[in-house]
């Protein structure tokens, strides 16, 4: 439930996002607003964007366990999912 932010860019396209951290420019003041801030935290290197080539290469470098999760890949798989078996 709630709301999740989401944007897609070309390569060439960039864009500053201010969930609140900072004060807004414009706040709505006509009605009452909460920001994302007031309810969720980042660490910083979670705020990181990297480049696609770097992105990519760093993914390339990774390794995933022959007993992985094959839908998060984070955890060893402890279930087994009928009928598509996964």
């Amino acid at each position: 439930s709630g709301f999740f932010a989401a944007a897609s860019f070309m390569s060439f396209q960039q864009c500053l996002f201010n969930f609140g951290n900072v004060p807004f420019k414009y706040p709505p003041t006509d009605r009452q607003f909460q920001k994302f801030n007031d309810h969720a935290t980042l660490k910083p290197e979670d705020k990181v964007v990297l480049p696609r080539h770097i992105y990519l290469d760093q993914l390339r470098k990774l390794s995933v366990r022959e007993d992985s999760c094959t839908l998060c890949y984070d955890q060893k798989a402890s279930v087994r999912l009928l009928p598509c078996e996964h």
